[in-house]
């Protein structure tokens, strides 16, 4: 019963909403589970199979797999471990497979095609993941020292990179510099906001029986672990990024097996423990599933909204176009995808395999289809319409005029342009 009810707890989530944060997560997950098995059974294939699947964890998020990794340090048996020659050559052949795909992957973003992207990409994260422009607005002085306006930083922030002279990397590195990369307006509130979203309906499950486990325990290691793991959420949290729950996940797994994996952690918790475990998957079960079945119904309205849009190439900004109902990640057949040109404004606007950059280099685009006459369909909110009007004002001097629109449910696509 306590195994069903961890499986249950532990995957209900990601096997409803996969996501490939969580899916590397979750494969160190399981890659230090199946080290825990090696130390009893000592076969060559457990072992083996722990650093492939530590090995595919870090090909799908590095920075994920090297969380978790830490995390899982003090309840790995490294005494044990390193008793045993084919634990050093099995994580010597890691290591150097891992050195290998981060060499390999390096050697692949040096291509000239990604220069843009390679220049943009680390100050960019630094406005849209980690909130540094709360900082910039608030020196209009080093902003019109460099030519920038509040606006601008406004954009930036809001993954608008198709015109050069407002996602200016040189520039902005020089404006985030000033002012301190590490600056943060409301770091207590962000370290706040990363301890409360443990008790989210996302996670609370999750974190209440693997706190409930650990006390049952009361293991050093289980607690140097939860040290681990809360430093890492609040560091997170000091730079702007809380409460990123695809992060926490994996994270929260490991600790609830966390028990399981310490040197007595053949012993079972008894009955609290097993009744933690069923009432906690209980709960999680009844929240995930009846949270999967209300996205299935917004998904299938927003599918066949979407398809009743004109079928034209489209501009798709911010959060208003339903990716996960268009593109769905389980679906049956090819036919659950719908087939139609997107040309994205977000972190791949400058890759060389987006649809943004081809149509760039082929002269069409956003900011060269914004000053023609029939202007550029787009789907965005009011709020991202009105940054535009302000960047058509600013940069073009001119006013944003909407040509026509056609709506579908909540969905607008609308051809806008700078008219001068």
């Amino acid at each position: 019963v306590a195994v069903a009810a961890l499986v249950l707890l532990a995957l209900a989530r990601p096997v409803l909403f996969p996501q490939f944060t969580i899916n590397s997560g979750l494969l160190m997950v399981a890659a230090v589970l199946i080290l825990r098995l090696y130390t009893l059974d000592n076969r060559n294939i457990t072992l083996a199979s722990a650093c492939v699947l530590a090995f595919f964890s870090f090909l799908i998020r590095s920075e994920e797999f090297l969380f978790v990794l830490v995390v899982a340090l003090p309840l790995i048996p490294w005494t044990e471990i390193g008793r045993r020659r084919s634990a050093w050559v099995c994580g010597a052949i890691l290591l150097a497979a891992i050195a290998g795909a981060a060499l390999f992957d390096r050697q692949a973003y040096r291509a000239p095609a990604w220069d843009e992207f390679n220049a943009l990409n680390p100050v960019r994260a630094v406005l849209t993941d980690f909130r540094a422009g709360d900082d910039l607005r608030a020196r209009p002085d080093l902003l019109q020292r460099f030519g920038f306006t509040v606006n601008d930083i406004r954009l930036v922030e809001n993954w608008f990179f198709v015109d050069p002279r407002v996602a200016d990397p040189s520039a902005l590195y020089s404006m985030l510099s000033e002012i301190g990369f590490t600056k943060r307006s409301n770091a207590g509130g962000g370290a706040v906001a990363a301890l409360g979203a443990l008790f989210n309906p996302v996670l609370v499950c999750l974190a209440l029986a693997a706190i409930w486990l650990g006390l049952l325990r009361r293991s050093r290691r289980i607690a140097m672990a939860w040290l681990l793991f809360l430093a890492g959420i609040l560091a997170l949290g000091l730079l702007g990024r809380p409460a990123v729950y695809r992060v926490y996940i994996p994270v929260l797994t490991l600790l609830l097996f966390a028990p399981y994996l310490i040197a007595n952690g053949s012993r079972t918790l008894g009955t609290l423990g097993t009744a933690a475990l069923v009432l906690a998957a209980v709960v999680n079960a009844g929240i995930v599933f009846s949270e999967s079945r209300t996205v299935q119904r917004v998904d299938d309205a927003a599918r066949n909204a979407i398809e009743a849009l004109p079928p034209v190439a489209l501009v798709v900004w911010g959060g208003s176009f339903p990716f996960q109902a268009v593109y769905q990640v389980l679906a049956a057949d090819d036919d659950a995808v719908i087939d139609r040109k997107i040309y994205g404004l977000g972190v791949s606007t400058l890759a060389p395999f987006s649809v943004a950059w081809d149509e760039t280099r082929g002269g069409r685009g956003l900011v060269q289809r914004l000053a023609s006459p029939e202007g550029v369909p787009m789907m965005a909110n009011e709020l991202l319409f009105g940054y535009l009007k302000a960047y058509c004002e600013e940069r073009h001097r001119s006013t944003l005029e909407e040509l026509r629109s056609a709506s579908s449910g909540p969905y607008t696509l609308s051809w806008r342009r700078c008219r001068s």
